[in-house]
């Protein structure tokens, strides 16, 4: 399983800039909405007409079988749900459902049809990233502080807990959970608050540690301002920094992040995120 697609709210035109100049990304129009190409399998979609937040994260899993199983678990939970049937042999191909955590999810077992034409697009371009079947890259959300939307994370959507992380949030401790559904340490982080975003960060992996120094160079000319210096975390070992996007919440660029093995991996409790680096320049 992966996260194979984002959806968020902003200015096409603006995302555009902001992805070819700092992000070193391809673009792509469709309709009126922009596609920020990742790779073959993986994109952002800016969508002109919703809230400049996340508007929908795309799950997609390997089998018919793993969403038969999703299915089942919706079901147990009593959770509403939307249901797409193939027209060729009745198989459910996609479920919408709007989560506990007030997320739009979107999980499908065939090729999402906004990354579609992507492989010959990027046999031109080549990604930059490390994407793949390890997803676009990881996101963290502000989910709420509900045992619910665990639940959901971990029964139905079937991801592990990876670690934690304690942060403070003026002057109040918040246990941040960081969870996996690939070898990637974390594919989401859910921070059990209420934020003025749904999505607090959208992080973005690079193939090489130049390739990041580029990226920081770029960002340090832009228009919109870096928050977080250059800096290791503690738990997925990135080295990253974060920028504010166009759309207001953070892009993270990193590189270097963790491969997590499903055998013998022992959950950490980290009393900061960073080993060095990462100065606050917020304020």
């Amino acid at each position: 399983m992966r996260i194979e697609y984002v959806k968020v709210g902003g200015d096409v035109r603006l995302w555009q800039e902001y992805a070819t100049d700092v992000l070193g990304a391809k673009c792509r129009k469709s309709g009126d909405e922009l596609d920020i190409v990742i790779d073959e399998y993986s994109n952002i979609r800016i969508d002109p007409s919703s809230d400049e937040d996340l508007a929908a994260i795309g799950w997609r899993v390997e089998s018919a079988d793993e969403l038969f199983q999703i299915e089942k678990s919706l079901k147990a939970l009593n959770l509403e749900f939307m249901a797409t049937n193939s027209k060729a042999n009745s198989e459910i191909v996609e479920i919408s459902i709007q989560g506990p955590d007030s997320i739009r999810h979107e999980i499908k077992v065939e090729s999402s049809s906004f990354v579609g034409g992507s492989e010959k697009f990027l046999n031109e371009h080549d990604s930059k990233f490390v994407a793949g079947k390890l997803g676009v890259g990881h996101m963290a959300v502000a989910s709420g502080n509900s045992r619910d939307v665990l639940n959901f994370y971990e029964e139905v959507l079937c991801l592990k807990v990876s670690d934690y992380i304690d942060f403070d949030f003026g002057g109040d401790i918040v246990r941040v959970v960081f969870m996996r559904c690939n070898s990637r340490h974390h594919s989401i982080a859910l921070i059990p608050m209420d934020m003025d975003k749904k999505l607090n960060h959208l992080m973005l992996e690079y193939r090489s540690i130049d390739e990041l120094g580029r990226r920081y160079d770029s960002a340090k000319k832009s228009n919109y301002k870096i928050v977080t210096g250059l800096g290791r975390h503690t738990n997925d070992k990135m080295i990253s920094f974060y920028q504010q996007s166009p759309s207001g919440f953070d892009i993270e660029c990193g590189y270097g992040g963790l491969l997590v093995g499903d055998d013998a991996w022992d959950i950490q409790v980290y009393d900061k995120a960073a080993i060095w680096g990462h100065e606050n320049f917020r304020n």
